[in-house]
């Protein structure tokens, strides 16, 4: 009985020593959970400081950009502004200052020295920067040269702006004899080019580029050589004020093709006509109209070779000093040909060109090949 009361005792000391190492055992995890807790709560607590002061430094530097980016910006467009404005005064004053010695000192002064140059005879210049091509507007260009040559032989120099420099003006001539049986050789001492090496500058493929490249060709024109008359034979109108206000030298132009006309304008007119950029585009091409206008009333005297060319010209150009002369057309071989068996055939030549209308001839022609 003893001994069954020790065991009982004993067993009991045991049971109470394991279990008071289980709650020790307890204790300690809950404290290292209770620790890991904490730490992981600091650490986010810690993240989310550090993300929103980067928020806030990345929200300072963005709102300082863009101030400075502000005040940049509006600096710059009152530097620029102030530069621009400083750029015409002077462009005016120097202006105001050369233009007078330019017109009234150095140009006379070239005058003389080109009078010298032809034996002081009278000089007529036709501007033809094309002129080794072969086509219609070089017969008009050598025709007149021709009739006025014959004419005025002795007391006349012709003085023709070309641009081919890669050939000479006895190569010139032996092509026109060849292309258009035109024999300038008795008259070859009165014939003088003038070559113009900036005449890349009218192959730009947008209209504004070559008129405005027109303007830098017509100025080196003038500076090569001062004629006493200006023939522009190829409507490059962009160039008579330079000789027109500069020079106070008498135009005269013979259009094949206005560089604007009516019909384009007003298709211009119908199509751009509702949003701002289609307003602001068709008052630059309304602008550039009246410029046109404005270069083509420096010339005298306007011929134009159809009656299509002549409204045209009549209309932007608002002159009414305006002649029409047809381009000459060279019928001997068909005189020569007159006895022979003719086949008769119909030939429509002309570019092609919305003016041309070449549908409505197509349609004519079917008509008539079915009557």
């Amino acid at each position: 009985m003893k001994k069954l009361l020790l065991d009982l005792i004993f067993s009991c000391k045991s049971s109470f020593y394991s279990l008071k190492i289980k709650q020790r055992h307890l204790l300690y995890y809950s404290d290292l959970i209770f620790i890991r807790f904490v730490c992981f709560e600091m650490w986010n607590l810690l993240k989310r400081l550090l993300q929103v002061t980067l928020f806030l430094i990345w929200s300072i530097t963005l709102i300082y950009l863009i101030v400075l980016s502000s005040f940049t910006f509006i600096l710059f467009n009152i530097c620029l502004t102030i530069f621009l404005f400083w750029f015409i005064l002077t462009l005016i004053g120097w202006s105001i200052s050369l233009i007078p010695i330019l017109k009234f000192v150095l140009i006379p002064w070239h005058r003389r020295q080109c009078r010298l140059s032809i034996q002081s005879r009278l000089s007529i210049a036709f501007f033809h920067p094309y002129s080794n091509n072969g086509n219609g507007s070089e017969r008009i260009l050598w025709t007149i040269i021709e009739s006025i040559l014959k004419k005025y032989k002795n007391d006349i120099q012709i003085i023709i702006y070309t641009g081919d420099i890669d050939i000479t003006s006895n190569e010139i001539l032996e092509n026109v004899k060849q292309y258009f049986d035109i024999d300038l050789e008795i008259y070859k001492s009165s014939i003088t080019f003038i070559y113009l090496r900036s005449r890349f500058l009218l192959e730009d493929k947008t209209l504004l580029g070559q008129n405005i490249g027109s303007i830098i060709v017509g100025f080196e024109a003038l500076i090569r050589f001062l004629p006493d008359i200006y023939f522009d034979s190829m409507g490059y109108a962009f160039t008579y004020p330079c000789f027109y206000y500069l020079a106070s030298i008498p135009i005269i132009s013979y259009i094949h093709h206005p560089t604007i006309r009516n019909n384009i304008l007003n298709k211009v007119t119908e199509q751009y006509s509702t949003s701002f950029l289609s307003k602001l585009i068709l008052i630059s091409y309304e602008l550039f109209t009246y410029i046109y206008g404005w270069c083509g009333r420096c010339s005298k005297i306007i011929y134009c070779n159809s009656s299509s060319t002549k409204e045209h010209i009549e209309s932007i150009w608002r002159s009414r000093d305006v002649h029409l002369i047809y381009p000459p057309c060279d019928i001997k071989q068909f005189l020569m040909n007159k006895n022979e068996e003719m086949i008769k055939t119909i030939v429509s030549i002309g570019q092609f060109r919305l003016e041309k209308n070449h549908e409505l001839q197509i349609r004519a022609f079917h008509q008539f090949l079915q009557k």
